[in-house]
């Protein structure tokens, strides 16, 4: 039997969506790959989980978050094979994330490590590009180019199915009061 794998994905209101999406303009513009999911920040990842009892769980942990706000101010790398944009982070999106950690850590194995709250491992972040050295390194002036620090929000998550990204539940968060 095959290991089924499941992500859950932080997805932002349109506004952010389409500040991201300029920046994968600009580098499609340059003859840059750059990642074509929706933009997203990856919040868990676990293995031959009972998808059933971790919705049940992320609903208790959605059902009063309100949305996250992000403050997106610096790009980064992971080695030369993955370009992000990376936000703040801020006490609220750390809290977000240990609360979705406080059950199932058991069932991160090795997909999950960098994202569980145990390893103390997480970089937030939305991937831009990841390809060969050679079109990362491309990337970086033309995303710092585009990048004009901005503010968005998580406004819902996503649980997928890794590799088909097949939809497993959607958790929409809290409209936020503020004026």
């Amino acid at each position: 039997m095959e290991d089924k794998i499941y992500y859950l994905i932080g997805l932002f209101d349109e506004a952010t969506n389409e500040k991201i999406g300029g920046i994968h303009k600009q580098l499609s513009n340059q003859g840059i790959p750059s990642l074509s999911m929706c933009p997203h920040l990856t919040f868990g990842s676990w293995t031959n989980v009972d998808t059933n009892e971790l919705c049940d769980w992320l609903n208790v942990v959605c059902e009063n978050q309100e949305e996250i706000e992000v403050k997106f101010n610096h790009l980064g790398l992971f080695s030369l094979k993955v370009s992000f944009l990376a936000p703040y982070v801020s006490k609220q999106l750390i809290d977000f994330h240990s609360k979705i950690h406080e059950r199932f850590e058991e069932y991160c194995g090795q997909m999950g490590y960098n994202y569980t709250a145990k390893f103390n491992n997480w970089v937030p972040h939305v991937t831009v590009v990841f390809d060969e050295a050679s079109a990362v390194l491309k990337s970086l002036p033309v995303i710092a180019d585009s990048l004009t620090p901005f503010s968005g929000k998580i406004t819902s998550l996503l649980l997928c199915e890794f590799g088909t990204f097949k939809e497993v539940k959607r958790f929409k968060l809290k409209q936020s009061m503020e004026c």
